[in-house]
């Protein structure tokens, strides 16, 4: 789903505005189904949909990664698991193409598992780049590939329509549909349960416009098209919501017509290896409302192109999930990176702190507010708290390559690990270069200012919370040892 520049660039497009429509919050119409109001914990809650959406843009995980996803979401109770990603060309690209056997061998392997580790599969398939809605041929390949699909023992589906230009590209499907696209959108998911019916077959829909909050003839299509018993996804408020409300998701399912599931933009980072440089989100969730599971039909996560680095976002989603009223994101966040980092938890805590900040909130890490501290009061003591973090930072690098357990969570975070590592070398070059905290090492060669400046201006490879604060420290440093 997110195609974050593409979905925003649409949005912004059809509306001129960050949300969708007016906001305006209409009643619920006594259409809606109310999901369960039970206080039981959502995760436990029948028919609650918990878990993952495999929607990021890029390759999908490897099998290796996905099996060890899904016996990670069965021990922490999640129920779902929704394949969704854009890289796979059969599920998009190539929808109205049936699977040749060695694709569809990769998919029945990830179903088995699912259904082995207890898991729901939904299987997502996303035909809105170049489906004619009103024509016989593009129904009947869509129906074929659900049946292709079916076939491995899946009975549920999503019907995806997100990152799509909301416009009828056919003059059949124009005159055939009136009031847009989405009724076209309705048509066709209600010809597909119609076709289906009678196989336990369950329908889910993504909407084109899947965040905002108000009405727009869009929603009222679907809330007067689409059958009842379809459930629309909603990302909350905004693509990258820092909230979600109860009323808010009540006020959207009341502008649909339909209960509603969440798919959580987070901890998905394929966006920012567009906009600057590629970073890790390992903060916790935050923003979710504790009224927000009785009115929802479920929630969803969108994970990272790195999976075993998302287990520690999804395990304080699953803490959400069991108590929602007493969530608390920082003790969550503090227990996921303790289970996740296993081998070497301390590193791991380190790396996890100074990628935690994100449009949910911002940074755990003590290190920026220490350092600005220190400029402004440069005593002995707090010079010895950042050496401390400096020379913690610095050796995460070899300590989580010899220490995690995990080989793939070794490989996904190298990378930053590597940043890390060189944030913490620029941190104690500048405390050396001030005699703090008995810290007495030669300067590194060719090391000025003007060199510093060169290189705040280069790209860094990845991005963490303090890329640009530390060198701005090492600057502050080197401009006051030569003063």
């Amino acid at each position: 789903m997110l195609g974050l520049l593409v979905a925003i660039a649409l949005a912004a497009l059809a509306h001129g505005v960050s949300g969708i429509g007016p906001a305006s919050r209409p009643p619920p119409p006594s259409a809606v189904r109310s999901p369960s109001r039970s206080a039981a914990p959502a995760l436990v809650r029948p028919g609650f949909l918990s878990g993952v959406v495999e929607g990021y843009y890029g390759p999908p995980w490897s099998a290796a990664d996905t099996r060890s996803l899904l016996a990670f979401m069965a021990k922490q109770g999640f129920t779902t698991f929704v394949y969704a990603p854009k890289g796979d060309p059969y599920a998009r690209a190539k929808w109205n193409q049936p699977y040749p056997a060695s694709a569809l061998k990769r998919l029945r392997a990830i179903v088995l598992t699912a259904r082995q580790d207890h898991i729901t599969f939904i299987y997502s398939v996303s035909p809105g780049l170049n489906i004619v809605y009103s024509q016989a041929r593009d129904r009947q390949a869509l129906l074929h590939k659900v049946q292709q699909v079916a076939g491995l023992g899946v009975r549920h589906f999503m019907l995806s329509f997100d990152d799509v230009p909301p416009v009828l590209y056919s003059a059949a499907d124009r005159a055939a549909y009136p009031e847009g696209v989405g009724q076209a959108q309705s048509v066709l998911a209600n010809w597909l349960v119609a076709h289906m019916a009678g196989r336990g077959f369950r329908l889910l829909f993504t909407p084109t416009y899947y965040y905002g909050l108000g009405a727009n003839p869009y929603w009222t299509a679907l809330k007067t098209d689409l059958a009842p018993e379809v459930d629309v996804i909603w990302t909350g408020p905004q693509v990258l919501s820092p909230s979600i409300s109860g009323a808010d998701a009540r006020a959207f399912s009341a502008a649909v017509g339909h209960p509603i599931v969440i798919w959580a933009n987070y901890p998905v980072n394929d966006y920012t290896y567009a906009v600057h440089a590629p970073r890790l989100f390992l903060g916790p969730f935050r923003g979710l409302g504790p009224t927000l599971p009785g009115a929802v039909a479920g929630i969803l996560a969108n994970p990272m192109q790195q999976a075993a680095a998302s287990e520690v976002a999804l395990y304080t989603l699953a803490s959400y999930l069991r108590t929602p009223s007493a969530y608390n994101p920082v003790a969550a966040f503090t227990k996921g990176v303790s289970l996740v980092g296993v081998g070497a938890p301390s590193a791991f805590r380190t790396l996890a702190e100074d990628a935690s900040g994100s449009f949910l909130g911002g940074s755990l890490s003590p290190l920026s507010a220490l350092m600005t501290t220190y400029e402004r009061t440069p005593t002995a003591a707090y010079g010895h708290a950042l050496a401390v973090m400096f020379e913690a930072m610095a050796g995460a690098q070899i300590e989580l390559a010899i220490g995690l357990k995990s080989r793939a969570l070794r490989t996904e975070v190298n990378p930053w690990a590597a940043e890390l590592s060189r944030e913490g070398q620029d941190g104690l070059q500048a405390l050396t270069l001030l005699g703090t905290a008995g810290h007495h090492a030669a300067p590194a060669p060719g090391l000025t200012l003007a060199r510093a400046d060169a290189l705040a201006l280069e790209h860094p490879p990845v991005w963490l919370d303090t890329t640009t604060t530390v060198l701005s420290f090492l600057k502050w440093a080197m401009a006051r040892a030569q003063s």
